[in-house]
């Protein structure tokens, strides 16, 4: 649902929302304007409880995880209280969009046991080009650039913590693609976070796919294939079917990016198979399927650094990345021997250190040159 909140308090349809002390909403006893509209403000996410109290969190210039706002910090809290207690009697599922300010926010219903809580997501404003998000380097861009023409490219496993940029990574990825090489792409999402601009790829298109009711991330994405898509994005995976779906069409023509809550790469890959295989499927047939499909591991974390008196949000990654010719990194997945990567993982950040490809270990240069062409 799309509402343009008034600097007076304008709510959904331009009516008048006003407090029940009577004050118009943005205004202090006083008469004095007080805060800032939310569209204003940069979090990650914002708490919101049912009695008005508010909790930040990723604040752009704050080095705390989290931080309780004041009493009038945001000018139109009242007016996204009111819709976002609107749109909880309209949904039953405890999820849903709220676009406020021309801003699309995702919510999250959560019942303390105290009171409601309404979390709520702030993406980015625009779709960043990947060298925007300051941690890619050139060997990494040119792997993946590489992996995007290949045809049949596997999967590209996006990994991290709640609120550390996953999905922004893989819009990026997905925007470079669409704008270097063009074809379909299709995002998978419940509900979408970013959206693509009309008129962004010449000779590309990027359909955003939610989910009908009682329909999974699996179930979706087999439709999706009606779309002979070059490029899938399913939004953070779940269901143990919905990631042997995945593991199942990464091999077959597709470049698949997923995202998955984990503490670095090699959690990522752990977790990734262990959820495949939780619905009755065999590990060791998981394993098997992983380690063919498997193209790129991206872990990320967003860190706060200090400069001066200011705080910065900086992006850290640990990466692993797979040719054709690495049986042995493949071999290890197949034999529960996960732990071993560290050493491929390392070797591959050293490279990369001196500018060169990081699958140039293998002695076989899986990438032949700068433009990423084999």
């Amino acid at each position: 649902m799309q509402y343009n909140g008034g600097r007076g308090g304008a709510g959904k349809g331009g009516d008048q929302l006003v407090p029940a002390d009577g004050h118009m909403n943005g205004l202090d006893h006083s008469g004095r304007p007080m805060g800032k509209r939310l569209s204003e403000l940069m979090f990650t996410d914002l708490y919101i409880s049912h009695t008005g109290e508010v909790l930040i969190k990723g604040a752009m210039d704050d080095e705390r995880p989290v931080k309780v706002a004041d009493d009038f910090a945001i000018a139109d809290l009242h007016d996204i209280l009111q819709i976002l207690l609107r749109e909880q009697d309209r949904h039953d599922t405890g999820e849903f969009r709220v676009e406020y300010d021309n801003i699309n926010y995702r919510v999250t219903v959560m019942e303390d046991i105290d009171e409601t809580w309404f979390t709520l997501r702030r993406p980015m404003s625009e779709i960043p080009r990947l060298s925007k998000l300051g941690a890619f380097n050139a060997p990494i861009m040119r792997f993946m650039g590489w992996l995007g023409r290949q045809t049949s490219p596997g999967l590209v496993l996006i990994a991290g913590r709640t609120g550390h940029g996953k999905t922004t990574t893989a819009y990026s990825l997905l925007r470079e693609y669409l704008k270097s090489y063009g074809d379909i792409a299709v995002t998978i999402e419940d509900p979408p976070e970013m959206r693509f601009k009309e008129g962004d790829f010449p000779f590309g298109k990027c359909f955003q796919l939610t989910l009908k009711p009682g329909q999974t991330f699996g179930q979706r994405l087999v439709q999706s294939l009606r779309m002979s898509p070059k490029y899938i994005f399913i939004g953070e995976l779940r269901r143990g079917s919905d990631a042997s779906e995945a593991l199942r069409h990464a091999g077959s023509g597709h470049l698949i990016l997923t995202t998955i809550h984990a503490g670095n790469v090699i959690e990522a890959v752990n977790s990734f198979i262990k959820l495949a295989s939780s619905e009755g499927v065999s590990e060791g047939f998981v394993r098997d399927l992983f380690a063919q499909s498997i193209s790129a591991i991206i872990h990320q974390e967003i860190q706060t650094v200090k400069s001066g008196s200011r705080f910065t949000k900086k992006l850290k990654l640990e990466t692993l990345f797979f040719s054709a010719e690495d049986h042995a990194a493949r071999s290890l997945i197949r034999e529960g021997k996960t732990s071993q990567l560290n050493t491929l993982i390392a070797q591959q950040a050293s490279l990369m250190a001196n500018n060169e490809d990081p699958t140039d270990y293998l002695g076989k240069k899986a990438i032949a040159n700068k433009d990423g062409r084999r």
